[in-house]
């Protein structure tokens, strides 16, 4: 007699445990390394665990360009409660609304911090100080400066 073969979800479901605290339904199996869930469907095709219980729950998704996005913003809840569907915008702006989006000092190349284009900006005079002077003073090239000053760069600072 053979084993008994399991359906996709209850292989799926063995691999959560539920947070009491919050509500979330935490995936434990293997995991991207920015916290998402990974569930391996067949041979070498890996899916966002949250993903899949959305379209366990609620069915496929039509359109791949569809993101399933976190109320919770925890990478690990699977908790269709959660979840909710948005395009890649939507997903953007959840992340920018979140404040998990890298921008200025945060960007991982950042050479300025906050506090560096603030002073930029208001050193910025071209009467008595111009772009070239600055850039030297922060080791930048003026172009930076400029753009920093114009705010084409580090727009989220006022």
């Amino acid at each position: 007699m053979g084993r008994r073969r399991i359906s996709v979800e209850e292989h799926f479901r063995k691999y959560i445990t539920k947070d009491k605290t919050t509500g979330c339904w935490l995936w434990t199996g293997h995991r991207h390394p920015f916290g998402y869930g990974v569930f391996t469907q067949g041979r070498n095709n890996n899916v966002a665990a949250h993903r899949v219980m959305y379209e366990l729950v609620h069915g496929p998704l039509l359109n791949g360009s569809f993101h399933v996005l976190h109320h919770c913003d925890r990478p690990a809840c699977c908790n269709p409660e959660h979840l909710f569907v948005g395009t890649q915008g939507d997903n953007r702006q959840d992340c920018i609304d979140k404040g998990r989006d890298a921008r200025g000092a945060k960007q991982g190349l950042a050479k300025l911090s906050d506090e560096d284009v603030l002073t930029i900006r208001r050193l910025h005079n071209p009467q008595k100080r111009n772009g070239a002077e600055i850039a030297r003073l922060f080791g930048l090239h003026r172009t930076n400066v400029y753009t920093i000053v114009r705010r084409k760069t580090w727009k989220h600072l006022p």
